[in-house]
Parts: C-alpha cells; structure tokens; sequence
C-alpha cells in the first residue's frame, strides 16, 4: 500500500509537470490523457481500505475471496517481476549500448542529468511492462504497434523506435507455449489452499461457488490492469500499445 501511494504521488507529479510544460505548437493530444489511469489507481487503493476495515470483520466469506484472488493476481505479478528482471540481466550489454546510443543521439553532447532524466522514464515505465508481461505469462501477450503479437505462442514485432526497454521484448515463440501458462494453475493451487484451510468451503459445490468466484475477480484485476497499460505511443503504427484488456481477462 505504501510502494502505491508512492507511485501514485509520483506519477501525479509526473503528470502536472507534463501537462504544464510550454510546447513549440498546439497540443495534438488530449490533456486529460492517463488520468483515468491515475484515478484508477486512488480508487484501487481507497476500495482496498474500505475492504479491509469494512468487509474483513463484516463478511468473512467475501474478505476471502477477495483475498485468494489478490494472492493469484500477486503470484502472477511477482513471476512477471522476475521474467523482467532476469530478463534485463540477460540483456544488460545490449541495453546499456542502446541507452549511450540514445543519449549520444542529440545535437550537443549529453549531460548527467540528460542520463538521469532517461533513467528516470524508463523506470516510470516499469509498472507497464510488468502487466505486459503478466499479460504474456498468461498466455495473451501484448502489442507493440498495429498487427503485431508478442506472446508466448507467437512473436511479430516489426520495426521499433530505439528505446532502451525494447531489448527486453523476445525474439521468437517459445519452445514449449504452454509453459507459462502452469503459473495460473499454481496460483489456483495457493489460493485454493488458503480457502481449504480456512474451513468455510466445506462442501463440493461451494468450492467450486467460491472457484468461478477467485477465477473471475483475478480475471477481472488483470484485464483492468491490461486496460489501465494500453494505448499508444504516438500516431500511426505505435498508436496499439499494451495487451488486450478482454482477451487478458
């Protein structure tokens, strides 16, 4: 909760520096823009206040429903964390030449703080790559422009602009597709545990009640997720970005 407030406060900030900015020509795209996005994220945080004073002691039955599904959203999410990561240390060369490339690319030679400034977007685009690769893990991928895939059953990239993060997309389909696809099935496993033992799903058809139940509030969390990570990066080809909300749910 606190790591949140944390993003939510700092996007904020990015936000307004943003959207005050003094620009050369007349603004092509809507000021309001990723607002809903910054909203979504209060709203999350607020309903997860109200859920744990409000229906924790209240209803008991709900409180774990919602908290089997926040753990298979978790494990998803955590999984992601650690493809990112490992897949960053794999690349670590490529990404570091593409970062001096980018920074040598101007018309006069780059400062500490133009290397700080690179640093610093990058980082604030990490919560989307995250859900991009939770997205990919659960077997829906995500776009990196019109007509493109990149999933663990199929990879069409087609030209990207030279932005560092790209390194980390893969270069082809995977060897075994469904692979990925055992983490849902883990998680089911750990949130279906807690419910065991928890003792209030006793009978065959209120276990399977209290399944559909944690299936469809994960679905729903990581297709807001998707929805909240889409959009695009400009016109054109890279105006499709991000995974499909409905087919990640």
């Amino acid at each position: 909760g606190v790591g949140l407030a944390a993003l939510a406060g700092g996007y904020l900030v990015i936000a307004t520096l943003v959207a005050t900015s003094p620009t050369t020509g007349a603004p092509t795209m809507p000021l309001l823009q990723g607002w809903w996005s910054l909203l979504g994220v209060v709203l999350a945080g607020v309903g997860w206040v109200w859920a744990w004073f409000g229906v924790r002691p209240a209803r008991p039955r709900l409180w774990l429903l919602l908290r089997a599904a926040a753990t298979v959203v978790a494990i998803v999410l955590g999984t992601a964390v650690v493809l990112v990561l490992l897949r960053l240390l794999l690349s670590w060369s490529q990404f570091q030449a593409m970062s001096d490339a980018v920074l040598a690319s101007g018309a006069e030679p780059s400062s500490r703080f133009d290397a700080v400034a690179l640093g610093a977007l990058q980082l604030a685009y990490l919560p989307n790559v995250v859900a991009w690769a939770a997205a990919y893990l659960v077997g829906a991928g995500f776009a990196v422009g019109v007509d493109t895939i990149i999933s663990p059953f199929s990879v069409t990239a087609g030209t990207l602009p030279e932005l560092p993060l790209a390194v980390l997309l893969p270069e082809g389909a995977l060897r075994w597709p469904w692979l990925p696809l055992a983490l849902v099935a883990a998680a089911s496993v750990v949130a279906g545990a807690g419910i065991r033992s928890a003792g209030l799903a006793r009978r065959m058809r209120t276990r399977l009640i209290f399944g559909a139940a944690v299936a469809a509030g994960a679905a729903v969390a990581l297709g807001i997720m998707a929805a909240a990570t889409s959009g695009g990066l400009g016109e054109g080809r890279l105006a499709v970005m991000g995974p499909s909300p409905w087919l990640t749910f």
